[in-house]
């Protein structure tokens, strides 16, 4: 029962995603049949919610402080969003009606929890913040200290690109992503008046309000200084710095899914302990209304039971 009401809380989660995306059609935008989904999935998650509360029983505020507040409290939020939106839209412009409705889409993250898959990538990357926290750190360091030297040394050749700190940090970012970061190389390799990128002119009567920017009056060469600052800025932030963070995310996936497997294990021999009391009580009960067969079968059977218990709860403290 449990997995097949878990299986229709996923559907009504793709349910959602589908609705959201027909409804940013026009004609599709008032349907009473996407309006009549839409609200069918909102009661769905209604329900979720007030059974799960329920579950609880005299303790209703572990919902939202038990082992999965983080995941519980995501989905009261989503919950509380969605009811605001129907109350809001229906009094209000259409403005505030649009912002609304992107709350929406946050249904279709409650995936992250039903899809044990993506609930191990989303672990990873959260477990992993700390790393990638100190990764971000090291590639500002990274992006000043070559943003300084830029300003240093491309300023006059290149004002375009590198005429103030700020700049040259923009310049910096597009190239790392590898947009033509060989035309900002070869404005410095061979200057601005024989490679001017399709930035640069010399024609001083062309005006604009960029004129001081676009005007290559102070061009030089510095072929070997380009070369040796782009392919180092290249290698260590597209390439280097990128497998890090790629690093750092499998490191902490691999953690995550070690973890669920332990949970899972746990799980499964909190089941067979349980079993093995209901098989201790169940054997009891029967040699209660059976003749008697001696105390010393009844003394071995009970050994067994009591060993068979022992060695369940020593595996799973192991596992703890």
């Amino acid at each position: 029962m449990c997995d097949a009401f878990n299986s229709s809380l996923t559907l009504c989660i793709v349910l959602a995603g589908i609705t959201v995306g027909l409804q940013t059609y026009e004609v599709f935008a008032q349907d009473p049949i996407l309006n009549f989904l839409d609200a069918f999935v909102l009661v769905t998650f209604t329900v979720e919610f007030v059974l799960k509360v329920w579950a609880e029983g005299l303790a209703p505020w572990r919902y939202f402080a038990g082992e999965e507040w983080r995941w519980n409290n995501f989905d009261f939020l989503i919950l509380v969003l969605s009811w605001d939106l129907d109350i809001v839209v229906s009094g209000s412009g259409q403005g505030t009606a649009k912002v609304l409705r992107l709350f929406r889409l946050m249904r279709v993250a409650k995936l992250m929890r039903k899809v044990p898959q993506l609930q191990m990538i989303v672990m990873g990357l959260v477990g992993g913040l700390k790393s990638i926290f100190y990764i971000l750190l090291l590639l500002v360091l990274v992006f000043y200290l070559f943003a300084c030297f830029g300003v240093i040394y491309f300023k006059r050749n290149d004002p375009f690109h590198f005429g103030t700190l700020p700049f040259a940090l923009l310049t910096l970012f597009r190239c790392c992503t590898l947009e033509d970061w060989t035309d900002v190389m070869y404005i410095g390799m061979y200057g601005c008046d024989e490679y001017g990128g399709g930035v640069y002119f010399q024609d001083d009567q062309r005006g604009g309000a960029f004129m001081d920017r676009f005007s290559c009056k102070n061009p030089e060469k510095q072929k070997w200084i380009s070369v040796f600052y782009w392919t180092s800025f290249v290698v260590i932030c597209s390439l280097v710095m990128l497998s890090l963070f790629i690093g750092t995310v499998t490191m902490s996936m691999s953690e995550s899914m070690q973890q669920m497997k332990k949970e899972a294990e746990i799980v499964g021999r909190e089941k067979r302990l349980s079993r093995a009391k209901a098989a201790i009580s169940t054997t009891a009960s029967n040699a209660s209304r059976r003749p008697s067969r001696g105390k010393s079968h009844k003394d071995q059977d009970k050994q067994e039971l009591i060993r068979v218990s022992k060695a369940e709860r020593e595996r799973m403290r192991q596992l703890k």
